[in-house]
């Protein structure tokens, strides 16, 4: 076998071995992105959004918080103030979730508009940031 022979068999073993690293690493982030919504925004495309997982950025409405402390399910509506999304929790609850906070949600809306979330992010209260 020819030196020749060799340098190609290497160079196209590492094209592929390159090749599948990206393919790899392309799969795996289209997958893992999640983009911000509005509840104004996921109102207007609901039908195209069902099901999918998607993250919903928002504040917690006023008077909505209904928290069952034993059973860890949250319910509230997060709002733009345009829109308002019903949005169900189980889980453990951020210490800066009240009314009035910016959080976001990360989960699932269903076919009557209630958003079952899997994760929820809580921002922290303005009184944390610099002056």
């Amino acid at each position: 076998m020819s030196i020749k022979k060799k340098k190609l068999k290497f160079i196209i073993g590492g094209l592929l071995i390159t090749c599948a690293i990206v393919a790899l690493v392309y799969t795996g982030v289209r997958d893992s992105m999640v983009y911000y919504h509005t509840p104004s925004e996921i109102m207007t495309k609901s039908s195209e959004i069902y099901n999918k997982g998607i993250r919903i950025s928002g504040h917690i409405q006023d008077g909505s918080i209904n928290w069952d402390g034993n059973k860890l399910d949250l319910t509230f509506n997060i709002t733009d103030g345009k829109q308002n999304i019903p949005v169900v929790y189980h889980g453990v609850v951020p210490d800066t979730f009240k009314y009035g906070v910016e959080v976001v949600v990360e989960g699932k809306l269903n076919t009557e508009n209630i958003f079952h979330a899997t994760q929820l992010l809580a921002k922290c209260p303005s009184k944390y940031e610099s002056q």
